[in-house]
């Protein structure tokens, strides 16, 4: 199964859930998005506004591969569970949000090998099939990162 999650941001996401939802109408696996506050209804994949964070958490168990945008927490969670990552961040030229401070936990997740980074919609299908049946990044290798972001994040 593929999860992807938008957070909880009260902006929806529409270039994310618009084409995981496209890509949902042709792949040969579940796909289920958390749409958040987004206008657009998937006509292809499950997908839920919002929950708690034991559905998330279960969705999170249950996914082969996260596709997220570049929010602490969603990116927490699904590095300490050591799920295989693609980061989609959204960007304030598109109106996703106030400013691009997602791009920064992109570019260093992604230069250290723990996601792979997405900018453009059209690079998602290749992203996801790239990942494959891949082994994803040890829970012990991200247990010490999960730590050390939320201490950092818990000083802000």
């Amino acid at each position: 199964m593929i999860f992807a999650t938008i957070g909880t941001h009260n902006i929806g996401f529409e270039r994310l859930v618009v084409k995981m939802d496209e890509i949902a109408g042709w792949i040969d696996e579940e796909v289920v998005i958390q749409i958040g506050s987004t206008r657009y209804t998937p006509k292809h994949a499950g997908y839920f506004d919002f929950t708690d964070e034991g559905g998330i958490f279960e969705h999170l168990k249950r996914a082969r591969v996260v596709v997220t945008h570049a929010g602490a927490g969603s990116v927490l969670d699904a590095l300490s569970l050591a799920k295989p990552i693609i980061l989609f961040p959204r960007l304030k030229r598109y109106g996703e949000c106030f400013d691009d401070q997602q791009l920064e936990l992109t570019r260093v997740l992604s230069e250290n090998g723990r996601a792979i980074a997405v900018y453009d919609a059209e690079d998602l299908e290749s992203a996801i099939r790239s990942v494959g049946d891949a082994a994803p990044t040890g829970q012990d290798k991200n247990r010490d990162l999960v730590t050390f972001l939320k201490g950092q994040f818990a000083e802000t």
